[in-house]
């Protein structure tokens, strides 16, 4: 069976992981055929959401987090795409600027 990759873009950089990640790991353990990816704001950085965001790294789980700038951010998401082998994009708390960067990216394609 074919794995299916997934990107979740999630606004979201609280000092605790919360149960919205606890929600999305748990997710992820009742699809086999499924890996996860995810990409947290650039305002997590140099914070305590940093610790957590590394423990997933830590956890076999790919986070990244954002860059300051649109650009950045453009090269970065590309290359998630492209290394990863995304097959779908979950956005979590709706992100205007990253929003733009995937429908230039996505042209033809709907996430």
């Amino acid at each position: 069976m074919k794995t299916f990759r997934v990107l979740h873009i999630c606004d979201y950089a609280a000092l605790y992981r919360g149960n919205f990640i606890d929600s999305l790991e748990a997710l992820e353990k009742h699809h086999d055929n499924v890996d996860n990816f995810y990409l947290f704001p650039s305002r997590a950085k140099g914070t305590l959401s940093e610790e957590w965001i590394n423990d997933l790294n830590c956890h076999n789980t790919k986070a990244y987090i954002q860059e300051n700038s649109m650009f950045k951010n453009f090269v970065l998401l590309s290359k998630i795409l492209k290394k990863h082998k995304i097959n779908r994009i979950v956005r979590h708390f709706s992100d205007a600027k990253i929003d733009i960067i995937i429908k230039f990216l996505f042209k033809h394609r709907c996430f």
